[in-house]
């Protein structure tokens, strides 16, 4: 992914000052031809959800091919016999399709995006988005030899509600295997088949549920072994020693894992997998996994078994569904690996509330906002007359799933001239975020301190309101500085924000492997900051 340049113009705002806000590549590690990845993160089946994935999409890649932006879908994997083959199901999103053939073989989501991309561009749509791009998604079976086929009949992908079914010219040498969910569920099979055996796994085979692979019980395997005594087929009388050993466009290279040996299985040249290692580490950092007993920071957003959290005061705190995610502007890039010592962290209360200020609707309802009421958050219907005076439009309503939906509702609806706390509003040449002050019950207003703020917290700029005359009055509350565990850059050095009870700090970040290794932080997550905080702290450390 290309760097990510936002210039964001606080004209009337910040006393007129434009800011320009880099979030580079992350932190790329050297290619290192012997290991590519490491066993523990090929294996991270749970690293991103189909929700996590279509919405990284549809946020960082707007020329995507297989965003639901761009109105993609695509059959779902949903099973496997050796009699019949692979069973799909409906139509569903790319991340549906990702995360299901992921979660059937046990493959990181990520792997597979990442070969998306180097075979075919479908990510970044960089290459365009051509029907042979979606039928040969994933490059498999497309032998060197170069020959074409034309396949008719098949279910290659939907765009927009028009499914199309055939393609000419391709190099996929077979019809059960063209189209993009195909190419993804047998792209899956052959990674996680290829790490399996080469680490002189006979044995394996899923069969669970709809998802009957005996017949690998009596397949043999062809590509590099790692080092140790091995068979190549199940039925092979004794074992065979391989040294680790494989000849890659003529340079003797080792076999570390399992997963390398797969990866070069799945393409044999350096080439092909230096594409690879570096679309990894731009898109989700560093690919060698290492643990840590030690937390992420305070204020960090983590995967721990398919569950988001936010680790805040010292407890982890689920995030109960991608409506609350979202709700809060949270981007999924920050969400970082759980370790152990996160693992470990006591569970706190559910975040399991659309975020305040939220404006909603879900099915054959008024136009809601989440706000305040007893010190509790609950929804309020707006009126249309408050709906038009205090500014907003449709498109900040977002739709919400009845399911995900607050229970509790407020008992009047909104007609006042006040914006609602979670509201972003201007005036008085700033930016306030109204509030709900627990210790005096009342909202106040709490002053943006200025773009770095702003943008630590992920506010968003289009959903700044113009103040009225009674959110102005409002009493002022404590200013909202920079994000707490957001990771800033500046001379050279990186420090943590963060908090104790006298006011912000930085803490300077070492070394180097907790931030990248065992933390999994990249430069993707760092902020180029105007000014730091005044104090600083002790070391955060793993």
């Amino acid at each position: 992914m290309k760097k990510i340049l936002l210039s964001l113009s606080a004209v009337l705002i910040f006393l007129a000052v434009s800011i320009t806000l880099l979030h580079p590549s992350p932190a790329h590690a050297a290619f290192n031809a012997n290991n590519l990845i490491d066993d523990l993160t090929f294996d991270n089946v749970n690293s991103m959800s189909p929700i996590q994935i279509d919405g990284w999409l549809n946020t960082y890649f707007p020329s995507s091919c297989i965003s639901t932006n761009h109105g993609f879908q695509a059959v779902d994997p949903i099973g496997y016999s050796h009699s019949s083959g692979y069973i799909y199901g409906g139509n569903v999103s790319a991340g549906q399709v990702i995360y299901d053939a992921a979660q059937a073989y046990g493959v990181n989501p990520q792997v597979l995006l990442a070969t998306l991309q180097k075979e075919q561009s479908l990510i970044s749509g960089g290459a365009g988005c051509s029907t042979l791009a979606y039928a040969g998604a994933m490059g498999y079976g497309c032998p060197d030899s170069g020959t074409t086929h034309t396949w008719t009949g098949v279910s290659l992908y939907t765009l927009n509600g028009t499914t199309v079914t055939s393609v000419s010219g391709t190099c996929v040498n077979g019809a059960s295997i063209v189209g993009f969910s195909q190419q993804v569920i047998n792209a899956a099979w052959l990674l996680k088949f290829g790490e399996q055996r080469s680490e002189g796994k006979t044995s394996w085979a899923v069969i669970k549920g709809a998802w009957d692979n005996t017949d690998d019980l009596a397949r043999c395997y062809g590509g590099p072994m790692t080092q140790g005594s091995f068979k190549r087929c199940p039925s092979d009388p004794s074992p065979t020693f391989y040294d680790g050993l494989v000849t890659i466009d003529g340079s003797s290279t080792h076999m570390d894992n399992g997963a390398t040996a797969a990866l070069y299985w799945y393409t044999p040249h350096f080439s092909g997998n230096q594409h690879f290692d570096s679309i990894f580490n731009q898109y989700f950092g560093i690919q060698y996994a290492n643990d840590t007993y030690s937390p992420h920071p305070n204020g960090t957003l983590i995967s721990l078994g398919g569950q988001v959290h936010l680790i805040e005061n010292g407890v982890k705190r689920w995030i109960t569904n991608g409506d609350v995610f979202n709700s809060y502007g949270y981007p999924w890039f920050q969400v970082k690996i759980g370790s152990t010592g996160d693992a470990g962290l006591a569970q706190g209360p559910d975040i399991n509330t659309l975020a305040p200020g939220t404006i909603f609707r879900t099915d054959n309802s008024p136009v809601y906002v989440i706000t305040y009421e007893s010190g509790t958050l609950v929804k309020q219907q707006i009126s249309a007359v408050a709906f038009d005076s205090l500014g907003y439009n449709w498109n900040e309503v977002v739709y919400v799933p009845p399911g995900n939906v607050p229970a509790t509702t407020s008992s009047s609806i909104l007609f006042a001239n006040q914006h609602p706390a979670g509201t972003l509003v201007a005036g008085n040449s700033k930016v306030y975020l109204l509030a709900f002050d627990q210790t005096s019950n009342k909202v106040v207003k709490r002053w943006v301190l200025g773009p770095d703020a702003f943008n630590t917290n992920n506010f968003d700029w289009n959903k700044v309101k113009t103040g009225t005359t009674q959110d102005l009055v409002l009493p002022d509350g404590t200013p909202v500085d920079l994000r707490q565990g957001n990771m800033l850059i500046s001379g050279g050095n990186i420090y943590l924000v963060d908090y104790d009870s006298t006011s912000i700090l930085k803490r300077p970040v070492g070394p180097w492997e907790c931030f990248a290794d065992r933390w999994h932080y990249a430069y993707r997550d760092l902020y180029q900051t105007v000014a730091l905080p005044d104090r600083t702290g002790s070391l955060a450390t793993c």
